[in-house]
């Protein structure tokens, strides 16, 4: 984990903290991600040790799992240059982005076409969703917003439960289902 935390594109990502670094959260986040991958979404309070212990003495996932990170961190920065700006660099966002597209990974990298149309669907989500939290704080009418950007912004509180991190995934993975489906069928059938 602490060799995956050294990768040079997190920094492109600025998910990370200076004080996270230094208190190693960076790790601890990477290792949540790495978790997910292995073992799909998991309640962060309840398992992150249980599989630091499993995982302690013998890793047999490792090259998989730091192929994986290398591809879908890449696509992610490819895809997203403006990430920063954006709700894709909060932890909580890139959790659910990050392991969606490990879920996905057989459709990445993106072809250019389709790299482009994920990054404006995602821009524009990400618009959305921080657009229905602002008017959610201020007690708005949120109606008009789509059920997956209603389901997504209204599932950030108690980020790292299992419940809300299967339903952000879901509400993410029907966003963007248009995109992978046009993707898997364009891909060679064997």
């Amino acid at each position: 984990m602490n060799n995956l935390a050294d990768v040079e594109l997190w920094r492109k990502v600025d998910v990370f903290t200076n004080n996270d670094i230094k208190r190693m959260l960076d790790v601890e986040f990477i290792s949540e991600l790495a978790v997910g991958i292995l073992h799909g979404l998991q309640n962060k309070k309840l398992t992150l040790d249980k599989y630091y212990e499993l995982y302690e003495s013998e890793f047999p996932e490792r090259d998989r799992l730091k192929e994986t990170f290398d591809i879908v961190l890449r696509e992610i920065v490819f895809t997203l240059p403006l990430i920063p700006e954006t709700i894709w660099s909060k932890k909580t966002d890139f959790y659910t982005l990050f392991l969606l597209l490990a879920k996905k990974r057989n459709s990445l990298p993106f072809p250019q076409a389709v790299r482009e149309r994920a990054r404006n669907m995602l821009y524009s989500f990400a618009e959305k969703v921080d657009k229905f939290v602002t008017v959610e704080k201020q007690e708005g009418d949120n109606s008009k917003a789509n059920t997956n950007v209603q389901q997504y912004a209204l599932n950030l509180r108690a980020s790292s439960d299992l419940g809300v991190r299967k339903k952000r995934e879901e509400a993410l993975e029907n966003e963007l289902s248009e995109l992978f489906v046009t993707i898997e069928s364009s891909q060679p059938v064997h």
